[in-house]
């Protein structure tokens, strides 16, 4: 088997692809551009207002949404034998904190966190899971719901930094085996490099900007959109075009519902994977004393050979109350095939956001 082969297997066994949390943002000033250009073109015509859907809150202070987060991925090697990679579940509650007529400030918690794979309980992941129970983070939005940042992220941070020294010294403390593996500093510097702004940008409050992506937008029920979206396969960004539209047959005066789908040009995915592997295997053949200048050509030659090819494909539904502005219900599903001569690996990432309890 090449190293290249090797390499690659890991990478999608890992599932390092990601969401970019710009996307969001840059997905919400195309969609606005979009609809301006829209809207003043219809200016000029027959436009009925009847045949728009505008996604707006209509929160209060003190209300409070909690929802149930599911994930689910599995591998299909080449063979055929699928195998599950990730099981997980949470609780996210949504406070609002206050509300005013330009903004709404929330108060984003998790509690419940689980991860049902035992490979996934490392001490990195538990740690980070029981850093998502203990902190809190503030968001504001516009008067219709949209994202515009964290409130207080310097704090925040602070919160969270307290909190890794006394559960790190707490697990250290009953943990002999820890210090023997990894010294606690060396863990805590570790844990510290994960937590920066980015971080509470992406991971931290990802699943509220898959529920409140469409918000503040203005959309016909007779147009379908399109925007850039941006992932992450490591340090590598890959883009594609994500298509929207709101499904008519599906909604009503009481729902509205918006669907999407994503896909992503098999070339880009090829050229961020080899962003992605080859410092890795340059790393490997270094140690080895091999020329790593050759490696450039050799995976060159790899694909040729093998006839290596990709797809990415990736669909979502938000199910959002009209009068409520709440998302009820968010699915989401990513495919990802990576084929050569010796076979398809196919990665499929199943999610799901579930209102269960409305304040």
């Amino acid at each position: 088997m090449s190293r290249f082969e090797i390499v690659l297997r890991a990478t999608l066994a890992s599932h390092k692809i990601s969401r970019n949390f710009n996307c969001i943002t840059m997905m919400r000033k195309a969609l606005l551009l979009i609809i301006g250009l829209f809207l003043s073109i219809s200016g000029y015509s027959q436009y009925m207002p009847d045949t728009t859907v505008q996604v707006c809150a209509y929160w209060s202070k003190g209300n409070k949404a909690v929802y149930e987060y599911r994930q689910k991925t599995t591998n299909k090697s080449p063979n055929g034998e699928e195998t599950v990679k990730k099981t997980s579940a949470e609780t996210i509650i949504v406070d609002i904190l206050d509300s005013t007529e330009t903004s709404y400030d929330l108060l984003l918690s998790y509690r419940d966190c689980k991860q049902d794979q035992d490979s996934n309980n490392t001490p990195l992941n538990e740690t980070l899971t029981k850093l998502a129970e203990s902190v809190k983070i503030k968001v504001k939005t516009d008067e219709c719901g949209s994202i515009l940042g964290i409130i207080d992220m310097g704090e925040t941070l602070s919160l969270m930094d307290d909190f890794l020294v006394k559960y790190i010294d707490e697990v250290y403390a009953k943990n002999e085996q820890m210090s023997l593996a990894t010294p606690k500093e060396n863990f805590l510097n570790t844990m510290r490099s994960i937590i920066t702004p980015e971080y509470l940008k992406s991971a931290c409050i990802d699943e509220l900007s898959a529920l409140l992506i469409y918000h503040g937008s203005r959309m016909d029920i007779n147009s379908e959109y399109e925007a850039e979206q941006r992932y992450s396969i490591g340090d590598t960004t890959i883009e594609g075009t994500m298509k929207f539209w709101v499904d008519i047959e599906e909604s009503d005066s009481a729902y509205v519902v918006i669907r999407s789908y994503t896909k992503v040009d098999g070339d880009e995915i090829l050229n961020g994977i080899k962003n992605f592997i080859l410092p890795m295997v340059k790393n490997i053949v270094q140690s080895q004393n091999e020329d790593p200048n050759r490696i450039e050509e050799e995976y060159k030659k790899y694909i040729e050979e093998t006839h290596l090819t990709a797809t990415f494909e990736q669909y979502s539904t938000n199910v959002i109350h009209v009068y409520g502005g709440w998302t009820v219900d968010w699915l989401f599903d990513r495919v990802i095939t990576i084929s050569n001569d010796n076979g398809t690996n196919e990665i499929t990432d199943s999610r799901s956001i579930t209102l269960k309890e409305l304040q």
